[in-house]
Order: C-alpha cells, then structure tokens, then sequence
C-alpha cells in the first residue's frame, strides 16, 4: 500500500518541476503572476515555497508565532508599497513632503490659496457634492492630526499616520472621531446599539437576522463595558482600535485550527498544502495577491 502522503508528495514535486520550467520558459511573466492565478501546480510550488520562508527555525512545522510574524511581513509590506506609491503620487514637487496644497489638488481637484476651499459645487452633482465636502472635511482633519509639526505638509512618517491611522495610536482618537462622525445618528456623541448594527450588518435577510441577533448579545455583554446602554467614546475606541487584540495573531490562530488535523498545535506542510485554498484567501499570501517574485 502507498503512504498516505505519496500522491501528495508527487503532485508536489510536479509543481516545482513546473514552476522551475515556466521561470525557464517565461522568468518575467511567471514571477509576476500571482498566485491565486497560477495553475494548481504553481500554486502548490510557490506555497512550498513560502512554507519554507515561514519555517525560521527549520524543524520542518510552522507554529503561531513564526505565521503571525510571516503575516506582518506580508501585510508592512504591502502596505509600505501602497503608503509610498501614494505618496509619490501626491508628492508633486519632489520635496519629500506632501503639502495640503498637493493633496487637495490631486485628490480634489482644488488648486485655490484657500486652504480650506473644498470642491466646487457646480461641477457636480448635489449628491455628488455632498459626498466630496464629506470626504474633503474628513482627509482635512485627519491630515491635520497626522501632521504632528503642523507645518501643513506630511512627511513619508506623517503620511504613513495618515494613510494608515489605525497602526499609529497617536491616530486612535481622530478614528473615533470619525466613527461617531460616520455612525452618531443623534449626535449625541455616543453610539446607541442601533447605530453600533448599522455599521456591522450586511447581507441577505437571513444572514442579517443571526448577525443582529449575535451581534446584539455581544453589543450588551461585551461592547458596552459600563453598562449604560450605549458606547462611549473609549468603548469605541476598544472596538475599532482595541488594545490587546492583534489581528494577524488571531488569523495566525485561525489558520492553525483549521488546517490542524492532528491537532498538536502547529502545521506540516502536508496539513498546509491540504488546505491550499483557505490560505490563498488569507493575510498569509496578501489574498492570493502575493507572487513569486515577492517571495
């Protein structure tokens, strides 16, 4: 009788086989294309790969912690090249800074001295407008948190702030800032639970009903901490920004227990390259985006 693992193993050294001849063939079209692209066998190479990178310590299992810091790898990574394309982009004068003057300029379209002249109202649309003076209002604000030298221009650092508040606690604040601004109804500077399900359900009608239901419980049993029945500005902040939650930990987890089959707590290459899809949708392969060549 075959091993258990046999055809695995087969179809695995086909995938590299593959892989290699395709850089061979075509190296330039083969390590750009991504990996929830390739064929089966590539994406099984290039996940062989990636196993190996994640396996820091090379006793051929990979643990939560070595996924969790493979995760934030991917995920700085990503966002850095997207915070300095960005950047580039908006830096239009190629002095290390991005003015307000630019950014409004080449996100809005508004070039006038006026600093805080928004976007012109006959250009669009009255819903059209409206949106833009919302959005022009928020970038506003929150650029002006991010530029923590108030010089009006933002640093790649300050930039980094702005573009991804939520990774800069100096930014937490302005963020529930700009939930109650999104979501307080009332204005009463706190989110009612009604409010809070706005943000949260989705969906078809099914799908909303347990997701109200559940999310409903855990509005009262968790969410609201003093009890009084609704969110004040700290419990917002715990929920969009909490402070001992780390979401590439718990997809780290996440990974593990699913893929675990014999349920010691780490993952063989074999459990990994069963479960190929659930990790090509996830943080670990930036969902299917990553690519060989980033490897």
């Amino acid at each position: 009788m075959l091993p258990e693992n046999f055809w695995l193993k087969l179809v695995s050294l086909v995938a590299i086989f593959t892989l290699a001849t395709a850089r061979v063939n075509n190296p330039e079209k083969s390590s750009s294309v991504p990996l929830n692209e390739m064929t089966q066998e590539g994406k099984i190479a290039v996940m062989m790969q990636m196993y190996r990178k994640i396996d820091s310590n090379e006793n051929a299992v990979i643990d939560t912690d070595e996924l969790k810091v493979w995760i934030d790898l991917v995920h700085n990574r990503t966002s850095e090249h997207a915070v300095k394309f960005r950047f580039n982009f908006l830096d239009r004068d190629g002095n290390g800074q991005v003015s307000w003057w630019e950014f409004r300029s080449l996100t809005f379209s508004v070039i006038s001295d006026d600093e805080n002249e928004g976007p012109d109202p006959k250009n669009y649309t009255q819903e059209q407008f409206r949106d833009l003076e919302k959005a022009f209002k928020a970038d506003r604000a929150r650029f002006q948190v991010a530029d923590l030298d108030h010089d009006e221009s933002l640093t790649l650092d300050e930039f980094r702030a702005f573009a991804m508040p939520e990774m800069f606690s100096h930014m937490h604040y302005h963020m529930v800032e700009e939930t109650l601004g999104e979501l307080d109804s009332d204005s009463d500077q706190h989110l009612s639970v009604d409010e809070y399900l706005t943000a949260i359900i989705q969906g078809d009608d099914v799908t909303r009903n347990d997701v109200t239901s559940r999310e409903y419980d855990f509005f009262f049993n968790t969410r609201d901490k003093n009890g009084d029945g609704k969110l004040d500005k700290n419990e917002v902040k715990e929920w969009i920004a909490p402070n001992e939650f780390n979401p590439h930990k718990a997809e780290a987890e996440f990974l593990i227990r699913e893929a675990d089959t014999n349920k010691d707590g780490e993952l063989s290459l074999n459990e990994v390259l069963r479960e190929l899809h659930l990790f090509i949708n996830s943080g670990a392969t930036n969902f299917g985006r990553e690519t060989h060549e980033e490897l």
